[in-house]
């Protein structure tokens, strides 16, 4: 199995029904489970055949900026 990574940017509305998905929360419960994602904020899920690690969740970037240990510091290094 290929190593890759992948950026992908969206809004809450389809990010919190694709984390039940992944993570086998029922789909109903998706508003308790995950009730609010703040803008501009990163969610790592790590995907191995067919399970899935949250591996963060709602984190906002200026946090990542400070030296988080995390594959998502590739992707602010040239935040303004």
């Amino acid at each position: 199995m290929l190593d890759r990574r992948v950026l992908i940017i969206t809004h809450s509305t389809l990010l919190r029904p694709a984390l039940c998905r992944l993570t086998g929360v029922p789909l109903s419960a998706y508003r308790a489970v995950f009730p609010l994602i703040v803008n501009v904020a990163l969610t790592e899920i790590s995907l191995h055949g067919d399970n899935a690690s949250l591996l963060q969740f709602n984190v906002p970037l200026r946090f990542i900026k400070g030296g988080s240990p995390t594959h998502a510091q590739d992707i602010c290094e040239n935040e303004p």
